[in-house]
């Protein structure tokens, strides 16, 4: 969905890729063109999404064994 302004600039727009086998993967972008943000939808047995997951660099990352 994209809003418009007085000045007809888009202000935010989403948009979700879906695979088969895959997670989706959405993308949104507020206010200007270079504020992308990528993000993971995960989902439950059920394929229910319940989680969103961004996508960026410089998140820590831990490994855990059992």
């Amino acid at each position: 969905m994209t809003r418009r302004s007085s000045s007809a600039m888009p202000r935010r727009a989403s948009r979700a890729y879906a695979h088969a086998g895959a997670p989706t993967v959405g993308r949104t972008n507020s206010y200007s063109s270079t504020a992308h943000r990528l993000y993971v939808l995960l989902t439950d047995p059920v394929g229910t999404a319940t989680t969103s997951v961004e996508l960026a660099t410089g998140q820590a990352v831990t490994r855990r064994s059992l």
